[in-house]
């Protein structure tokens, strides 16, 4: 799998650094080193863009005002010499903050723990959209019967330690023992989204995203930070306006 990357950085140098370690990792493909923020506002616009690196401190705006500025913002690797502005990075669901100068295996970290979420964002856009709802039930084991649910009636999924609980509109939650890892692998995805670490939920059930909330019904449910991009690029290729 190629990853797409631009860089970001008013300082020449500092690109140089970020082209180097880049082209030494195989997957990583670099569109272009952009010197400042409007430069790499005409790129992401032209070209699909998987990962950004970029400085905070930039002469039109910073970083952090560009990442915000950004209707759908790619995914992004924050590279500066100033820690002050970790806390508010992160409430921007950035993949890693590199402090410069950025020693090599920082940046392999870094490039680790975005891979997998390029990888969650490919395979949700390729999924074709589908209006039907094919994959109808499943068999749940639930206090020694083999129970039936219609995976259209499924609102949500919540773990809780070695358990299970499958919740619905109208009906009391079905207990089962599992793991949400083995329920995901068994729900069809293009119907179920996991949005945080203990929770799957129905996209056809969700009411509404409020801030870094999801509200499924009567139910609010956090979404983690290492999902939150996911959920957004399924809600995307439904959004009309």
């Amino acid at each position: 799998m190629t990853i797409t990357c631009i860089t970001v950085d008013d300082e020449p140098l500092a690109l140089e650094v970020l082209q180097d370690y880049i082209e030494h990792i195989p997957n990583l493909q670099l569109i272009k080193n952009c010197s400042s923020v409007l430069e790499a506002f005409s790129i992401i616009h032209q070209k699909k863009v998987d990962l950004m690196f970029i400085d905070i401190n930039m002469p039109e705006m910073n970083g952090l005002e560009f990442i915000r500025a950004l209707k759908s913002p790619p995914l992004t690797i924050l590279t500066t010499a100033y820690p002050d502005y970790a806390l508010e990075s992160y409430q921007l669901n950035v993949v890693d903050y590199l402090l410069k100068p950025i020693p090599l295996e920082r940046f392999l970290q870094a490039v680790e723990k975005a891979i997998p979420l390029v990888q969650q964002q490919k395979q949700q856009l390729s999924t074709p959209p589908s209006t039907t709802f094919d994959e109808a039930f499943l068999f749940i084991k639930s206090e020694r019967q083999m129970l039936k649910i219609d995976t259209k009636d499924i609102h949500y999924i919540k773990a809780s330690g070695d358990y299970v609980s499958f919740h619905f509109a109208e009906k009391k939650p079905i207990i089962a023992y599992g793991t949400l890892q083995k329920v995901e692998t068994k729900l069809p995805k293009k119907h179920f989204i996991r949005v945080h670490r203990s929770y799957i939920v129905a996209l056809h059930h969700i009411d509404a995203i409020i801030g870094n909330m999801v509200k499924v019904g009567k139910e609010k449910i956090a979404i983690g930070k290492g999902y939150k991009k996911r959920l957004e690029a399924a809600i995307n290729n439904k959004r009309l306006l």
